[in-house]
Formats: structure tokens, sequence, C-alpha cells
């Protein structure tokens, strides 16, 4: 459907937002007429169907604008564009809106909208209503009474269950078939394991400590310090493991107490003292030892370590 009109352009005074009104240029001729081509593509749809209105102003490109809200009820504006395009040698400003109806059948009018000036001078074309037939979406069906509800219709499904069942058997036959393979076979033969060694007792292992201490010669090469650390830390190691109790993190004093408060048959407390006192000279005092005080601190770790040996068969000291 086309439907073409020439309509007046009429100026129309526009403000700029101050008390004073601004008149459309007056040098611009406005009683021109404009020729507006409305056309509805197509002129018959269904309900809910998009249709195209194309609208094309005759004139100079760029001259035309749609307005900013724009309603054309009960039509529904899906979209818009805006093109130029030339047909025989003169140009058209063509505006095409996709609608669609959703609540109307038969007849149905597109009412007119009014296109404004692109330049915002105050210009208006008024763009003429149309019509258009709008049927229902049973139209062109042969039998467009609904049918009955169908009743359950009967779905096969393949029954899966005794391959399922086939499908683990096997599985279980080739994990037994794998255990069986890998069987473990009868136990080698294992040599006789050697008899441990006796277990060293406290009195042994703080002799053979000493004996490494002495082999080291460590008086001869001037390491006071360490010779004296090292008898201190094995008189300690020794009186810890002889009388069950740790003394390696305890000082000197703590040592004596507790040694003080507790039975320690054959132990010598005035020499452990007079040792640990010359220990500590040497190690925290930077004390230099003679021959005899090296001597001494020596005989006298092994003077404690024999008085307190028990003889495991008899009970008593050796």
């Amino acid at each position: 459907m086309i439907l073409l009109a020439a309509v007046p352009v009429a100026a129309v005074p526009a403000t700029d937002g101050g008390a004073t009104g601004k008149q459309a240029d007056p040098g611009r001729d406005t009683s021109a007429t404009a020729a507006v081509a409305v056309e509805v593509q197509p002129s018959r749809v269904k309900l809910g169907q998009p249709f195209e209105l194309t609208v094309s102003v005759a004139g100079q490109a760029g001259t035309w604008r749609l307005p900013d809200r724009l309603d054309l009820a009960p039509g529904t504006v899906l979209d818009s564009r805006q093109q130029v395009e030339e047909r025989q040698g003169r140009a058209f400003e063509v505006f095409r809106l996709r609608l669609a109806i959703y609540e109307r059948l038969g007849q149905v009018s597109i009412p007119g909208f009014t296109l404004e000036a692109a330049d915002g001078r105050g210009d208006t074309l008024e763009v003429p209503a149309t019509q258009i037939e709008v049927v229902s979406v049973l139209a062109g069906v042969e039998n467009p009474t609904p049918r009955d509800v169908a009743g359950p219709v009967a779905v096969l499904v393949e029954d899966y269950r005794p391959l399922a069942v086939a499908a683990l058997a096997l599985c279980w036959l080739l994990l037994a078939a794998a255990l069986w393979w890998h069987r473990p076979g009868p136990p080698a033969a294992t040599a006789p394991l050697e008899p441990l060694p006796p277990e060293l007792g406290a009195e042994e292992i703080a002799r053979r400590q000493i004996a490494e201490i002495l082999k080291q010669e460590l008086v001869k090469q001037g390491r006071y310090q360490e010779y004296f650390d090292r008898l201190s830390d094995t008189l300690r190691e020794y009186l810890g493991n002889r009388f069950g109790f740790f003394a390696l993190d305890l000082t000197s004093r703590e040592l004596l107490e507790w040694l003080r408060d507790r039975p320690t048959p054959g132990l010598d407390l005035g020499l452990l003292r007079r040792l640990l006192e010359e220990a500590d000279l040497v190690k925290f005092a930077r004390a230099r030892p003679d021959d005899e005080m090296c001597s001494r601190a020596v005989d006298g770790t092994l003077q404690i370590i024999a008085a307190t040996t028990v003889n495991p068969a008899e009970g008593e000291r050796q």
C-alpha cells in the first residue's frame, strides 16, 4: 500500500531555554510543500508478524529526522533506520520502520506522526496515517479447530541391563585373572640373620668416647675449650644414662642439685663439682689450663665412671 501526500512545511517558533523565543531563519523558504510517500509492506499480515512502514520524503538529504519518542500504537516499533535513495534523478530521504501488531485484527490504522527538522530550527513535516490488514495466525489453516488431547504414547526403550551385567562379569573375570597372574611366588630362602652385638653399657660408651678424645691429641694442639667441652659432655651423658635422666641440657649447678637429691651410689659429688667448675672456667672464662689440670680432668672422669659402674651379674659396683 502506497500513500502519497503533499504536506506544507510549518515554521514553528523554537526557544533556546531562555525567556526570549528564537524564530526560525527568515531567509529559509518555509512555504514550500514536500512530497511524502508512505508504503506498508506487506499490506496483509498475521497477528504478531513484523511488517515494514516506509516513509519517503523528496528533498535534500539530512533535512528531517524521526522524533525522539515515536508512538504508533497499536503498532509496536521493533527498529528503525534512515537512509538516502535516488529515484529518477531525485533524492529521497527514506525512513524504514519495522513494526508488529499483537492485539487487533481486521483493518488497523497506523497513526501518522511528525518528522522534525534535523537542524533543530523547529520546522516539522506531517506524515499521514495509513492502514494494514491483520488476520489471525490460524488464517489459511484447513481445520482450525483444536484437536483433542491425545492419550499417552508408549515409547519403546531398549533394555541394556543384560549387557551391563555381562560387562560387569567380564570386568570381574579380568580382575581375577590379573590377580592370579601377579600372585606372589613361594618365598625365597633367606640366609639366617646374624645375632646382634650385645648392647653397650653406659660405662663402655663413655670409655670409648674418652679414648677417641685422647686419640685426637686436642691438648697438644692447644684446643683446650674443645677438650674440656667434650669431656664434660661425656661425663654428663654417662651420668644421665647411669641414673636415668637427661643431663646435657642442665647447667652445672642444676646437675649437682639433681644428683644430690637422689640416690647415687658410688658418686663422689665433691669430685664431680671440681671437674664441672674447672671445665666451666676453660669453656666460659677462657682460662688456659696447664698439663696437670688437663690430666686431672680425664682422670677424674674415669674415676667417677669406675666408682659408679654396676656389675650386672652381682648387682654391685666394680
